[in-house]
């Protein structure tokens, strides 16, 4: 299955970063890094492959493919990286 975002929508791809240490404490927030895998016609800031910086709890999650991704709106989204 494909998606496509409509309107100022994006799909980001969560970057998980791995803790390592002795001692182990999980955190069930969002991560807030990411990498944007599709845009909508009206964004105009950001494109497919930016790395972006957004709040732990901006858009919602959705699974395709056993994949997981975050669908939200552009001005969701505090900063491109790099």
């Amino acid at each position: 299955m494909k998606l496509k975002p409509i309107k100022d929508r994006i799909f980001v791809k969560p970057e998980i970063e791995e803790k390592k240490g002795l001692i182990i404490v999980k955190d069930d927030t969002k991560p807030t890094i990411g990498i944007v895998v599709a845009v909508g016609k009206e964004v105009l800031e950001l494109s497919e492959g930016d790395r972006i910086y957004f709040g732990k709890y901006a858009g919602s999650s959705i699974s395709v493919n056993d994949e997981d991704y975050l669908i939200m709106d552009e001005k969701e989204v505090l900063g491109i990286i790099g």
